[in-house]
């Protein structure tokens, strides 16, 4: 299991500027769609990073695939030459968050539809489609063994566990990292601890 700080970083790192020819807007469509998903569905602060990292890099290795010149996060397998960087990063984008969000679907396929009539038709497009939703398939199947389905359970450095993972423990717990709090000291999350 690799931890999510990585991915974290990935999402940070592709959202602030990737280095890909994928129309930004088409990305940026996904990020708003994935943060209005995270506010109405009320998803804590921990699965929301992990949720965006998985977008993330989904769309980071069905483009990179295509466009290559970077080291791909996980799926390193070969794009269709030709392939449309733009089908493929909506399909990937809309793969993943209907699958983290199934109650919002339809909002997402509005989203996917209006990408596509705009990206177009042919074969580069169905190759693009295609290779976008198997990345995020890889993806999702890698993810679901990270343990996060488990919940999450905080461990001071004594080694004790301070509770299941709310938003509330969350902010209590990291309130010593800020200076303030109970004095636990540094706290470390463990997914798949229950």
């Amino acid at each position: 299991m690799k931890p999510l700080l990585p991915l974290t970083l990935t999402a940070l790192v592709l959202t602030c500027g990737a280095p890909f020819s994928a129309k930004a807007g088409i990305v940026l469509d996904w990020n708003n769609q994935a943060l209005n998903a995270i506010q109405s569905s009320s998803t804590n602060t921990p699965m929301a990073s992990r949720n965006l990292a998985t977008l993330q890099v989904a769309i980071y290795d069905a483009v990179n695939a295509i466009e290559g010149g970077h080291t791909s996060y996980h799926v390193s397998g070969t794009a269709p030459t030709g392939a449309s960087m733009d089908a493929a990063a909506a399909a990937a984008a809309n793969t993943i968050l209907s699958a983290l969000y199934p109650a919002l679907g339809s909002s997402f396929t509005t989203l996917y539809n209006d990408q596509m009539t705009t990206i177009g038709s042919g074969q580069s497009v169905t190759d693009g489609i295609n290779w976008g939703n198997d990345v995020a398939t890889q993806i999702l199947n890698w993810r679901s063994a990270d343990g996060a389905a488990n919940g999450l359970v905080f461990i001071g450095c004594n080694g004790y566990s301070i509770g299941a993972a709310t938003e509330q423990n969350a902010l209590v717990s990291l309130a010593p990292l800020n200076g303030a709090g109970n004095g636990m000291g540094k706290i470390r999350v463990i997914y798949g601890v229950a």
